[in-house]
């Protein structure tokens, strides 16, 4: 019965977490193994890239500047990642064809971002509250609502990765 409280905890607090983590792990993995692969370097990830770093900064930038956009956080997130991407893809061709220049871009831009995403964490504390711990990787939920729609949007995304893996080799 929900009427006890250590399973109350379990339904309520552990369980929504566990799942949510689940799913972000795996969607995670497979973005990573998507980027090594398309990229044939074993040291291509979203973190190395700078395309965490870029989807966090740009969340940040529009807490500050627009926060009525952070309703779509999902969408402004991914087109700063998107935009970190290009940005590191152009600057490291611009320098030479060589493979191992986008992993070495990708971090002088990852290490970049993360400074303006410090400082601005700084700067508008009070407008930016939780914002900290949310770009760590905040898992609190009451329920398993959003896990439902996350693990829709990864799994189709997942499938698609297979269909399009030929091409992405």
């Amino acid at each position: 019965h929900l009427n006890d409280l250590s399973v109350a905890i379990v339904h309520y607090l552990a369980l929504p977490r566990i799942i949510m983590a689940i799913i972000a792990g795996i969607g995670m993995a497979i973005a990573g193994c998507l980027l090594q692969q398309a990229l044939q370097n074993d040291f291509a990830s979203p973190a190395t890239l700078g395309i965490n770093v870029g989807a966090m900064t740009a969340v940040l930038v529009c807490g500050v500047v627009a926060d009525v956009l952070l309703q779509w956080s999902i969408v402004v997130a991914f087109m700063g990642a998107a935009l970190t991407a290009v940005v590191v893809y152009l600057l490291a061709r611009s320098i030479s064809p060589a493979p191992m220049n986008l992993i070495l871009v990708g971090m002088a831009v990852s290490l970049g971002l993360g400074a303006v995403s410090a400082a601005m964490l700084m700067m508008f504390e009070g407008r930016l509250d939780g914002f900290y711990i949310w770009g760590a990787g905040n898992l609190a939920q009451t329920d398993t609502s959003i896990s439902q729609r996350v693990f829709i949007i990864v799994g189709g995304l997942s499938m698609l990765s297979l269909v399009l893996a030929k091409k992405l080799d």
